[in-house]
């Protein structure tokens, strides 16, 4: 019988485990980015302004091939698309530790950014959303887990890496973790079967915004509304992914301090998605209050870092951060689930990347220069405040979750005994 549950229990969850690895080896790895940043600099003679776009190019990346891979993942294997991912990430993760000037780096760190976007996070997503029905929310929130864990553990053992070897090397050791884990894990978890969901029948009342094929979903509020928030908000993770480290140390703490700081929050953040998990499925009518809610509380974290100059208070304003970013990352698919069929989930969340394109082109790369002329980060700390404002003040004009297409019955739904 334990056997059984055993086993049982494996086939239920083992997607939610693929999306974990490739959350947590996709924008997850970006929790340590902000380590090679010195050493970068200094090898390469290279502006923070210049090393900030590293930090812009995956959300641009998501934007520039999102509407296409998107399209791609409800047609076809989500699997075989994971899989190709894994293999241009490790080869250009194995590429970049070779660089030898700006331009190659750049190009190398192109393509292993290209693989990322190829399996997480959207094709990860897309993958939960599409095999799970019920728990659907909460393997949404375990799969973001994946971030945190790695958010745990890559900092403190990249920050080791960097001590007893180069930056190649460290870089090198990265590469081989992602490889490995990645296409194992996607070759034994992820079901051969693995795509767009089973067809189902509309009702005649079904709105021709989630007619498989049509993209008028782009003509409703909460397309909008949902993607404007959330891709600036994982947008700001990842400027807070590039500039906590760098700032930390600035103040005058030690780069163990920095990195006991992002690990600090990965933990927060692990908790917090935990926590999440467990009772997001039962929210689904106060969604809004509590999206607002952990805006408010970021912008509080954010004025806290501007204005830490100890350990204690940076670990704080770290725990406060990441205690919203942790739901943040299953808040946006899940409400799309919602709003939208699943039939073209794909394509929803995939027309959503190119909002982030904006912020994503302009922030990091403005507050590396804005390092780079006041020797600081602080104004820019100041303006993800004021953007996080007007955020809060836009969800509130969402409106409550409402399908857009008939209910659809579970067994239709998802896969989650399989």
């Amino acid at each position: 019988m334990d056997i059984e549950t055993s086993s049982g229990r494996w086939r239920r969850w083992r997607v939610a485990i693929a999306a974990f690895i490739a959350q947590g080896l996709g924008p997850g790895l970006f929790a340590a980015y902000g380590l090679f940043v010195a050493p970068l600099s200094e090898a390469f003679d290279a502006s923070h302004a210049s090393l900030a776009f590293g930090m812009s190019l995956l959300l641009i990346l998501q934007a520039a091939i999102g509407p296409g891979l998107g399209s791609l993942l409800d047609r076809y294997s989500t699997r075989a698309i994971m899989l190709f991912g894994s293999s241009v990430a490790t080869a250009g993760l194995i590429a970049t530790s070779q660089a030898t000037n700006l331009w190659m780096l750049l190009g190398s760190y192109l393509i292993a950014v290209t693989g990322f976007t190829f399996y997480a996070p959207l094709p990860a997503v897309l993958l939960v959303t599409n095999h799970y029905g019920a728990l659907r929310g909460r393997a949404l929130a375990l799969a973001a887990t994946g971030t945190s864990v790695a958010g745990m553990f890559l900092p403190l053992a990249t920050a080791q890496l960097l001590d007893r070897y180069d930056w190649r090397g460290s870089l090198l050791c990265i590469a081989m973790l992602v490889g490995g884990l990645t296409f194992t894990t996607f070759l034994r978890c992820i079901p051969k079967s693995s795509g767009a969901p089973r067809p189902v029948q509309a009702s005649a009342s079904q709105n021709t915004a989630t007619v498989a094929g049509s993209w008028g979903f782009m003509r409703t509020r909460a397309f909008w509304i949902i993607g404007l928030t959330f891709s600036i908000l994982f947008g700001l993770a990842g400027f807070y992914a590039f500039s906590m480290a760098p700032h930390v140390s600035e103040v005058g703490l030690e780069v163990e301090d920095a990195a006991l700081v992002m690990a600090t929050g990965a933990t927060v953040s692990l908790f917090a998605k935990l926590g999440f998990a467990s009772i997001v499925d039962r929210l689904e009518s106060h969604l809004i209050p509590l999206t607002v809610s952990l805006i408010v509380i970021q912008a509080c974290a954010w004025f806290l870092i501007s204005t830490s100059q100890t350990l204690a208070l940076f670990l704080v304003a770290a725990s406060l951060f990441s205690f919203t970013i942790g739901p943040f990352l299953a808040l946006g698919p899940y409400l799309n689930s919602l709003y939208f069929d699943e039939q073209i989930i794909g394509r929803v969340n995939g027309a959503q990347a190119p909002l982030a394109l904006p912020f994503a082109l302009s922030a990091p790369p403005l507050a590396g220069l804005s390092y780079d002329v006041t020797g600081s980060y602080v104004s820019a700390f100041y303006g993800a405040i004021a953007l996080l404002l007007v955020l809060g003040t836009l969800f509130l004009f969402l409106g409550r979750p409402q399908r857009l297409a008939a209910p659809i019955l579970e067994d239709a739904r998802g896969h989650d005994d399989a």
